[in-house]
């Protein structure tokens, strides 16, 4: 199993459904004949430039400069849209079998944060420059085949492939001001915020910590049959893709679901394969249902007068980790229709994956019910939402539907 795209999936996947993505992608091709085209690594890697052309700063003239950009557009069509497309999109004809994929720049988010020296160093040094030598890059080194001033006359058309007509430039672009953003290293247990205790998954303390467990029992025990499926999903795919096995799965989870848990379970134990061999991923969805619990928690709780001010505290606390998911780009749907696996697992197992997203269901029916009611409400409505879920999973177990 290839399991080098770990961190680049972890802080592209949303919830249960990216999860399930990729591990039915780290075996995927095990049970197809079908050949499959070569994986992309890599994509959106800004890199530090280094120090030779840290401090190169582009004409300020070239962006919106129409000869500047006919001179672009010539260079580009001659030497670029083979494989970055006609259009920019990252689909020329060369562009299937690169192993490092070309960069779209129709994405006008990687755009935005590409930097002068950046976007000159790459044009210039090609596959020579490292990490993008190492990760397969094909790309053309132009420092000895172009000028200076044709390089920033193709980087200006490359701009404006983007829809951005203006100059590229930090005010026009705040995400130039951040620079790349590389996933961190983890930091184990150790947190500058004194709201984090103890071990990597232990809640923030607060007077609402377990209100849910108190005032919305019937939630809880919900939750807590529905964090067992994600893990024992993880840890099926890893050991089969067997239609039968992976049904059985499925229908163990709903079993367990309806057995109404009255702990959360320790999913260390549930999947001990997915947290040995995809530990930076499990920790990822260990801080995204924490994410969820303290939120919830805070809004069970009549204990709390300004849920507005401890809710920023609670995601102050989780933003700060590095194995959170939201500080990076939310277009993670888009991200992942991007790779090779995308829709494996919704394709082979459309049961499964359309429970999964009525779990996800019932996550974003709870903040409903919750922020348009107090505790007392919360007590009386919660009930009818979990109650359609239900029946949602009672059918699916009856008849087998897909449908949510």
């Amino acid at each position: 199993m290839d399991f080098r795209n770990w961190r680049l999936i972890a802080v592209s996947i949303t919830g249960a459904a990216g999860m399930v993505w990729f591990v039915a992608a780290s075996q995927s091709g095990a049970h197809d004949d079908k050949p499959h085209a070569i994986k992309h690594e890599g994509e959106h890697i800004h890199a530090p430039v280094p120090p030779d052309y840290a401090n190169v700063k582009a004409p300020s003239h070239i962006w919106s400069d129409p000869a500047v950009l006919a001179k672009g557009e010539v260079i580009y069509t001659a030497k670029c849209a083979v494989c970055h497309g006609k259009e920019g999109a990252g689909d020329g004809p060369d562009a299937t079998w690169l192993g490092l994929k070309a960069g779209s720049f129709r994405d006008r988010a990687m755009v935005a944060e590409m930097s002068d020296a950046y976007w000159f160093w790459r044009v210039s040094e090609g596959s020579l420059a490292e990490p993008y030598k190492s990760k397969g890059s094909v790309m053309p080194a132009y420092k000895d085949a172009l000028s200076v001033e044709d390089r920033w006359a193709v980087i200006a058309y490359q701009h404006a492939q983007s829809g951005h007509a203006g100059p590229h430039i930090a005010t026009e672009h705040p995400e130039m001001e951040a620079g790349p953003r590389p996933h961190p290293e983890p930091r184990g247990i150790g947190f500058s915020s004194q709201w984090a205790t103890r071990d990597h998954r232990w809640q923030p303390r607060g007077p609402w910590k377990w209100a849910v467990m108190h005032e919305l029992p019937q939630l809880y025990r919900e939750f807590n049959g529905i964090d067992f499926g994600h893990a024992h999903l993880a840890e099926t795919l890893l050991r089969t893709q067997n239609r039968q096995e992976v049904e059985q799965a499925r229908l163990e989870v709903l079993a367990f679901i309806f057995s109404s848990p009255s702990v959360p379970p320790d999913e260390e134990q549930v999947a001990p394969t997915f947290n040995r061999m995809a530990w930076e991923v499990a920790k990822t969805f260990d801080w995204t249902h924490l994410s969820h619990r303290s939120p919830y928690d805070l809004f069970a709780s009549s204990k709390v007068t300004d849920n507005a001010a401890v809710y920023r505290k609670l995601l102050a606390d989780y933003l700060e980790k590095p194995e959170a998911i939201t500080p990076h780009r939310l277009d993670h749907h888009g991200a992942l229709w991007s790779f090779p696996e995308s829709k494996s697992f919704r394709d082979r197992f459309r049961t499964f994956n359309t429970q999964i997203w009525a779990y996800h269901w019932l996550q974003a029916a709870v903040y409903d019910v919750q922020l348009i009611s107090d505790v007392k409400k919360q007590q009386d409505l919660m009930p009818k939402a979990i109650a359609f879920i239900i029946a949602t999973y009672d059918a699916r177990r009856r008849n087998g539907s897909t449908c949510p």
